[in-house]
């Protein structure tokens, strides 16, 4: 079983922490200790996006993959390989049990994924940020941000699909 761990900083001693994306090597970040099966352990540090969101660490799929979100930056990690399987912005992230997958968004649009990768990403949604979402069977509801009204417009997306109807942004 996979066991994470944050810690305040990087550790003083022992093989150095493996960074995540390479050329932060050398600035510490959103640090994660990962434990494997067999004992074997590594540690992980993670660059902080800009985002001023939680740090956290997810890993609800397959025991072998991660996602790692630090200061809104997202990081898919094989945690057997110790390797970056993508990185993505967060604004907001959530695991769907129902489906095994993840839904996470970076303000204008959607996306689902798993350990075999992206399902499906949405069309863009809007022209700047999105709030208030509520978690349906099937879909999500939320508002979308139009510049031109300065309002919130709402909008609905499909779970299964990354459809939607509503939102701010026209495509021309």
């Amino acid at each position: 079983m996979l066991t994470t761990r944050t810690l305040a900083g990087l550790p003083a001693y022992g093989p150095p922490a493996i960074s995540f994306p390479k050329p932060n090597a050398f600035r510490e970040g959103f640090v994660v200790e990962f434990t494997m099966n067999e004992g074997e352990r590594w540690i992980g540090n993670f660059s902080e996006g800009w985002r001023k969101r939680p740090n956290s660490v997810h890993a609800e799929l397959d025991g072998r993959s991660v996602v790692v979100v630090a200061g809104g930056t997202g990081y898919f990690v094989d945690v057997e390989a110790r390797q970056l399987i993508r990185e993505f912005d967060v604004e907001d992230l959530r695991y769907l049990d129902s489906q095994r997958m993840f839904l996470v968004t970076n303000g204008l649009w959607f996306e689902m994924f798993d350990e075999n990768g992206v399902h499906w990403q949405s069309r863009r949604i809007s022209w700047d940020g999105m709030r208030q979402f509520e978690l349906l069977d099937a879909s999500i509801r939320g508002e979308a941000y139009d510049p031109f009204s300065e309002g919130w417009v709402p909008f609905e997306l499909n779970l299964h699909t990354g459809d939607f109807v509503g939102g701010s942004y026209c495509e021309a």
